[in-house]
């Protein structure tokens, strides 16, 4: 009984560690702020979104960075029609009339 005890124990310690640890994983990665992709946090003025702008006019969004306060549904573009490909047909060569008749 103190084996399966001992072990349980050990068991339940390697357990509770490995939580804290991704605990503290969690906590040093929600502690970063959000950043869009193609906006640069060390240099704002640069990249292919004019954040600069948006800040001094205080549209941005509080939670994440680089982007506008709009409503959710007002930046969704309809999807692309894909077009159909014409079907190739194969054509035998024509060899004239057969003479053998």
């Amino acid at each position: 009984d103190d084996d399966e005890d001992k072990l349980a124990n050990q068991k339940r310690k390697a357990k509770d560690a490995k939580n804290a640890a991704l605990k503290a994983e969690l906590k040093h990665l929600l502690s970063q702020p959000l950043i869009a992709s193609g906006v640069s946090a060390k240099y704002i003025t640069s990249g292919s979104r004019p954040i600069v702008d948006d800040l001094i006019a205080g549209e941005n969004n509080e939670t994440m960075v680089g982007l506008k306060k709009e409503e959710a549904g007002s930046n969704l573009v309809a999807p692309r029609k894909k077009k159909k490909q014409p079907v190739k047909q194969e054509f035998e060569e024509w060899g004239g009339i057969d003479a053998e008749l």
